[in-house]
């Protein structure tokens, strides 16, 4: 009878053993499985996220040279026309996730970085002025149908700025020195400029050759400010120069200004 018992309680055992070893092969591979579901899930939107990025990312730099086109060749349709080739391309580009992108071009006034501007066309200019500018804006909205996204924003204004501030009389080296200001987007200052990008300098409509400084004057301007110093024997009591600049992204402007030498 014992023996028998002592048979019958390891039998019982056996099947409670196996039982706990169903059970955990069941949750282990529930388990694995809901993880590679969540990964797949999460390496998913991290493709859409990054085709989002990309369109954003593409459309700035579309704009970018578009208002470098038309700053250069006077072409107020050039926005309009590459917006269409880019609206083409993407859905090549794309074509698995069904993507689709238009467009909204900025017409009429809009204050903009403490500008008033008037946008033609999604484009604008407002040269030959002591603070003259170059300008863009369009609103784009983005569809992914594939994953449900409809109705995605996001406005890609584009800008250069540059304001000529005033001259100097350098006794020293017998030399005027005119000083400016450059910003983008945002009144970031632009930093990387080299000689060669101002490609215009005249004074009382004479072109001069002129030597390059560019500092951060925390003195009395505190930015960072370009300085074009031409050779003058004597300090004149004023002058009225044109500038000429072309930034690191192909867009121009243009200014002019009245300044007294101090």
């Amino acid at each position: 009878m014992r023996l028998l018992r002592l048979k019958k309680d390891r039998k019982g055992q056996f099947i409670i053993i196996a039982t706990l070893l169903i059970s955990i092969m069941i949750i282990s591979v529930a388990s694995i499985m809901y993880g590679a579901i969540t990964y797949f899930r999460h390496e998913r939107w991290e493709e859409y996220l990054s085709v989002i990025d990309a369109v954003r990312t593409n459309s700035h730099r579309m704009v970018e040279i578009s208002l470098a086109n038309y700053t250069l060749t006077g072409n107020q349709a050039v926005l309009k026309s590459n917006l269409e080739k880019w609206q083409r391309d993407l859905l090549e580009t794309y074509a698995g996730l069904r993507i689709g992108l238009t467009s909204s071009l900025t017409n009429g006034t809009q204050d903009i970085y403490n500008m008033t501007v008037q946008y033609n066309m999604g484009l604008a200019k407002d040269w030959n002025k002591q603070v003259s500018f170059s300008a863009a804006n369009v609103t784009f909205d983005l569809n992914l149908t594939s994953v449900g996204l409809c109705g995605y924003k996001f406005i890609t204004p584009v800008f250069l700025k540059m304001n000529i501030i005033d001259a100097l009389y350098f006794e020293s080296s017998n030399e005027v020195g005119v000083r400016l200001t450059v910003q983008r987007e945002d009144l970031i200052p632009i930093t990387d400029l080299q000689a060669a990008n101002f490609i215009e300098f005249q004074v009382d409509r004479e072109n001069k050759t002129f030597t390059f400084h560019h500092y951060f004057d925390i003195q009395t301007l505190n930015t960072f400010v370009y300085e074009l110093r031409y050779s003058s024997q004597t300090q004149p009591s004023s002058i009225t120069t044109t500038v000429s600049v072309v930034d690191s992204r192909g867009i121009k402007v243009e200014g002019n200004a009245t300044l007294n030498v101090t």
